[in-house]
């Protein structure tokens, strides 16, 4: 039994459909990328409002200064202000200070020099 030609596909139609994908996911990948970046930097920030707005409260309770990690121990636990420790979805890490004379919060992430996980100032 013969098989008729032209059942099938000619090299030419395999190179557009490949040079076809190559052009969407050269538009597709830097976009996505782009997105989680953002993404993740939002959800660094949500996570720092949240420790900042709990850092307040203990403070204003307590009347007392958080320094270095002590803000893990004051604020994190099933009966505190933050039941788990939030982290930064890039990989960053969260310190906590509060000045003893402004008694201002300032929460920040090991990422917000080359990232921008940084509390916008008028938030």
């Amino acid at each position: 039994m013969d098989t008729p030609r032209g059942q099938g596909f000619t090299l030419v139609e395999i190179m557009i459909v490949v040079a076809i994908i190559g052009i969407l996911s050269a538009i597709a990948i830097p976009n996505f990328v782009r997105n989680r970046n953002e993404a993740q930097r939002k959800a660094c920030i949500a996570n720092m409002k949240l420790i900042e707005t709990s850092a307040e409260n203990w403070r204003t309770e307590n009347k007392m200064e958080l320094i270095g990690d002590d803000w893990k121990t004051k604020l994190l636990g099933s009966t505190n202000y933050i039941e788990i420790e939030p982290k930064c979805p890039a990989g960053g890490t969260y310190s906590v200070t509060i000045d003893g004379t402004s008694e201002a919060v300032e929460v920040v992430c090991s990422l917000a020099a080359n990232r921008q996980h940084v509390i916008p100032p008028d938030e």
